[in-house]
């Protein structure tokens, strides 16, 4: 599943993709970019993700934002995908793209 080029998707948009991906058992690989959803939509996602064992890409590209009033993932996001790394071993290759954030 690919969803991309700013489709304008917030955090609550992360809460109900998390929802889908909780149910989901056929998805091998989810990539969301070019959206905002922030740290706490990566929360709802790497939740989701946790006892998901069917995904083994997990992609989050250009939502690092350089300012936080952009609802950029920052350091609490990237804590998340860590955790998830962490509890879900069938997760194989992980995509992060656009990370610093400009001072």
């Amino acid at each position: 599943m690919c969803i991309r080029d700013r489709n304008n998707l917030k955090r609550d948009s992360g809460k109900y993709i998390g929802n889908i991906l909780s149910e989901d058992r056929t998805l091998n690989s989810f990539l969301i970019s070019d959206n905002k959803i922030g740290t706490e939509g990566v929360a709802y996602l790497c939740s989701a993700l946790k006892n998901n064992k069917s995904v083994a890409f997990f992609g989050l590209c250009n939502h690092f934002c350089a300012n936080i009033d952009k609802n950029g993932i920052e350091i609490e996001g990237a804590k998340h995908v860590g955790e998830l790394l962490l509890k879900n071993s069938s997760i194989t290759s992980l995509a992060f793209c656009t990370i610093a954030k400009s001072r």
